[in-house]
């Protein structure tokens, strides 16, 4: 699984749920007008990787997603990468002796849904700047149920897999392509996670 580097914190996918499809053949054939499914491996070809690059451009997951994320050093707020973070299942720390330490919810922590920062409350009795190596695991990424892809996402996965399916070569003469085309990062700016925080 790849490792990403948000900001303080280092992460590792866990499990990831793409068992629902975000964009179906039919509608990639529908908007791009091919009448014939005769290169149907080609073309899921470029709707995973159209997926893939749309995904790391927005830094967001599109999947429901597990993620276990470290970050070597204590600060009152800890952000997240990857909103929209559905869910935290532990977070915990180590010791000087390189214990773990298990941290509550509402006694040491508290997740500000609307920042997607964890917030350590200075209430709690444990001493957080004697911990280090705190790991977070937590649940983000949209949910087909509760909160479904923006159809402007979904839009930009399919002109960035039209603009791959049609520029399946590595050279193109006279053509720039990008891994997500302008016109479809405008679409999508809106929905972008800046990775400086």
């Amino acid at each position: 699984m790849p490792i990403f580097y948000g900001g303080c914190m280092i992460t590792k996918v866990v499990s990831c749920d793409n068992s629902h499809e975000i964009v179906s053949l039919e509608q990639f054939c529908e908007h791009s007008r091919i009448t014939d499914l005769y290169d149907e491996i080609a073309i899921q070809q470029c709707l995973d990787a159209a997926i893939d690059s749309v995904q790391v451009w927005l830094n967001r997951k599109l999947y429901p997603t597990r993620i276990v994320g470290i970050s070597d050093n204590f600060s009152e707020e800890l952000y997240l990468p990857f909103p929209t973070i559905r869910k935290i299942n532990s977070i915990s720390a180590e010791d000087k002796t390189y214990t773990d330490v298990i941290l509550q919810q509402s006694v040491d922590w508290k997740f500000d849904d609307i920042t997607e920062y964890v917030r350590f409350l200075p209430t709690s009795t444990t001493k957080f700047t004697q911990l280090k190596r705190f790991r977070v695991d937590y649940e983000c990424g949209y949910c087909p149920d509760t909160d479904p892809i923006p159809p402007a996402v979904i839009h930009a996965i399919l002109m960035t897999a039209a603009t791959l399916y049609e520029n399946r070569e590595d050279v193109v003469v006279g053509t720039q392509i990008n891994n997500v085309p302008l016109d479809a990062q405008r679409l999508i700016r809106v929905h972008r996670i800046r990775t400086s925080q």
